[in-house]
């Protein structure tokens, strides 16, 4: 019982015949908060600063809202990849989207089981919670990717409504339960795609 609940609390929730495999959307929220408050200190700072030229100050306005909804859109683009439920059993995979659509995929229907090296922001020193240096990447569709052995974060939100994936826990890394993103125990997901049945593709070594 102890290890079901520290695993849930990881983003995964292992059973005996089945995985929950969660991510955060946290960090989005915190996002797009600081966002909106950046534009609003910006927009009363212009207010305050172009009061006597009203037509400078709205052609400022108006590039500060702009710039704000072009990024409150990206962030939200960024929410649905992130925003998916993922259930596995022997059977297959059914994916749950954060507006609670569900699309349930047998694993014979997936043309995309890889292993390729994660490139995403998740894995840039920047980056305040947890790094992935590998994952694995699902699709009913082929998956156009620059290069071969590796994903984009990018690549991953351009096909954010087929593609999924899990993130390999680094070896001694520290977990964030609050911003991990679809986190799993490489040689324990690994060992149950092998129990399955499910042939991954390595494509790690195609550079």
């Amino acid at each position: 019982m102890v290890g079901e609940m520290y695993s849930y609390f990881k983003g995964i929730k292992m059973e005996r015949n089945k995985m929950t495999i969660k991510s955060s959307i946290s960090l989005n929220i915190l996002l797009i908060f600081i966002i909106i408050s950046g534009c609003i200190w910006e927009l009363s700072e212009i207010v305050r600063i172009d009061r006597e030229n009203p037509k400078d100050m709205m052609l400022m306005i108006a590039i500060v809202v702009v710039i704000m909804m072009l990024l409150i859109g990206y962030v939200f683009w960024g929410t649905f990849e992130m925003g998916k439920k993922l259930v596995m059993d022997k059977e297959g995979c059914t994916v749950i989207h954060l507006w609670g659509h569900k699309e349930t995929y047998k694993w014979e229907e997936l043309s995309v089981k890889q292993i390729v090296y994660n490139t995403s922001i998740m894995s840039g020193s920047a980056y305040v919670g947890p790094s992935y240096d590998e994952c694995v990447i699902f699709s009913p569709k082929p998956v156009k990717r620059k290069y071969p052995a590796y994903i984009t974060s990018h690549e991953k939100t351009r096909y954010w409504k087929k593609l999924f994936y899990v993130n390999f826990i680094r070896e001694s890394e520290k977990k964030y339960p609050y911003l991990g993103l679809y986190e799993v125990e490489k040689e324990e997901f690994l060992s149950k795609m092998q129990e399955w049945g499910v042939k991954l593709e390595d494509m790690r070594e195609k550079k």
